[in-house]
């Protein structure tokens, strides 16, 4: 419920209503209708990236009660593949946190990198032409 709670205003009132007069929107919506509890409930089983149809599910406006049911019945056997897959697996538990730590830390570097890292803007016709120029030699070449 919480889904169609937060994206049904924002398809309501703001441009992602206008994604609903699109020609692909159209067509997805037409293939979509054709079994969309099997779809919902396939795409929560898989890995598949599951937000297409769950936006899809609330801009067509499909009911809420078979939305959440099919996301459930598509969940549990997702889930418990999942536990049984790590129980199998046995990694001790300080090689998860481990990892997580990991994750965690190259996330911080690159964030502390980007801020680091000037973003000079043109201020000029000759700079814009510059920065087009180095960004072409920066696609052809491979710098260091």
């Amino acid at each position: 419920y919480l889904d169609y709670a937060v994206l049904t205003p924002l398809f309501q009132r703001t441009r992602l209503g206008r994604f609903q007069e699109t020609k692909l929107y159209r067509r997805t919506l037409n293939y979509f209708q054709k079994a969309p509890f099997l779809t919902n409930a396939i795409f929560a089983l898989s890995p598949l990236p599951f937000y297409p149809v769950r936006i899809l599910s609330i801009a067509s406006g499909y009911s809420r009660w078979r939305y959440s049911l099919a996301i459930t019945l598509g969940r549990i056997p997702r889930y418990y593949f999942l536990a049984v897959s790590g129980k199998m697996l046995n990694i001790p538990d300080w090689m998860l946190f481990a990892f997580l730590g990991l994750i965690i830390l190259i996330t911080l570097i690159n964030r502390w990198r980007r801020r680091r890292t000037p973003v000079l803007q043109p201020t000029s016709v000759v700079d814009l032409e510059l920065s087009e120029q180095r960004s072409s030699l920066a696609k052809e070449q491979v710098l260091p």
